[in-house]
């Protein structure tokens, strides 16, 4: 585990967030902040309706009246936190998934003597807007690694909470699902996903196995009903931190499909889906092994064996216990606690 001195970090007192309601990253940004002793004040704004069956994808980009919908929502928490916070050198506004700035948030960021830190939780292809700090912010962070550009961004894949994601079923051997397969599945840019899913239904291994799915579908009727074709539990279309770490960490093998979109991306799960100690399955991205080594940290995925390779996984437990151990221990470097005091660090190196 990275260990920095406290010392480099006692500049920062006051950390003000903001973030989309919801959203995994903006309770793991605030618990990282506060276990780190600090004063956290967290402003959330709320996504348009949701409309069951609606990808995310045109959730966000879909529409001018959406889009200013969203920037209303954006600048009106973060005028809250402009406003809450006195503005002194020892404060950190943190920004997770910005959207385009306002006038009036413009001129008082102009005069913000604090540091200012921005987050890109999804691809910049998706929603460009979430660098709208760039004039003000010390520090980029980015979840796609095709999206830094210069000195102040980095590369920083979302992390996860330790004390959640945990390798509860590799000590104890109680599984409560041989396969987890996680993810939406709606819209175009998870059609490889989609894909992988559908193969999995039509297998055997349904009828043999405790195969248990979470994720959005595409139809309404699938997602009102939980009910698809193939012997597969649909346990929920989303959960909680703390369920989706449960059924994770109970789990002998999570699939975890990226995305199509993006240029690098990470997808959430994968470094939390090592740390709760079952044994990933992957596509075997070149990127990827800066973060988590194919072959040892997680299974490689091959599309033309996908099935005998689970079927292998599945039936061979030593191999899998190791790729799940040495999977738990590669990710701790990735803990949301670490990640969060690497941001304070480096905040305090450039104030």
């Amino acid at each position: 585990m990275t260990v920095i001195d406290q010392s480099v970090i006692q500049n920062i007192q006051t950390v003000v967030i903001i973030g989309p309601k919801g959203y995994i990253a903006s309770e793991l940004v605030a618990g990282a902040f506060k276990r780190q002793g600090l004063k956290v004040a967290l402003f959330e704004w709320n996504f348009p309706t949701w409309k069951t069956g609606e990808s995310l994808t045109r959730l966000i980009t879909g529409g001018k009246k959406r889009k200013s919908q969203l920037k209303e929502r954006f600048n009106e928490a973060l005028s809250k936190a402009l406003d809450f916070d006195c503005s002194t050198e020892q404060s950190l506004l943190f920004a997770i998934m910005p959207n385009e700035l306002n006038d009036r948030n413009r001129d008082a960021l102009s005069t913000w003597q604090g540091s200012v830190v921005q987050w890109a939780i999804d691809s910049l292809s998706r929603y460009p807007d979430q660098t709208s700090l760039c004039p003000y912010a010390n520090h980029s962070l980015l979840v796609d690694g095709g999206d830094v550009g210069c000195d102040s961004d980095k590369w920083m894949p979302m992390g996860y909470d330790p004390r959640i994601f945990r390798p509860v079923s590799l000590m104890d051997g109680k599984y409560d699902f041989d396969v987890a397969f996680v993810g939406n599945i709606s819209g175009h840019v998870y059609s490889t996903r989609r894909r992988y899913l559908k193969r999995l239904r039509a297998s055997k291994l349904c009828g043999k196995y405790r195969v248990a799915f979470v994720g959005s579908s595409g139809s309404r009727l699938e997602s009102r009903t939980r009910w698809m074709p193939g012997r597969i539990n649909w346990l929920a279309t989303s959960l909680s931190q703390n369920d989706l770490a449960r059924v994770i960490r109970r789990s002998r093998i999570l699939i975890n499909i990226h995305q199509d979109d993006g240029k690098m991306p990470v997808n959430p799960m994968f470094l939390a889906g090592s740390a709760a100690g079952c044994c990933q399955m992957a596509e075997p991205r070149d990127y990827l092994s800066r973060w988590l080594r194919p072959g040892r940290d997680y299974y490689p995925l091959k599309e033309e064996s996908f099935e005998d390779d689970l079927q292998y996984l599945l039936e061979n437990e030593s191999l899998r216990n190791s790729i799940a151990e040495t999977g738990a221990i590669s990710s701790r470097k990735y803990t949301i606690d670490v990640q969060m005091k690497q941001v304070l660090s480096s905040v305090s190196r450039n104030s």
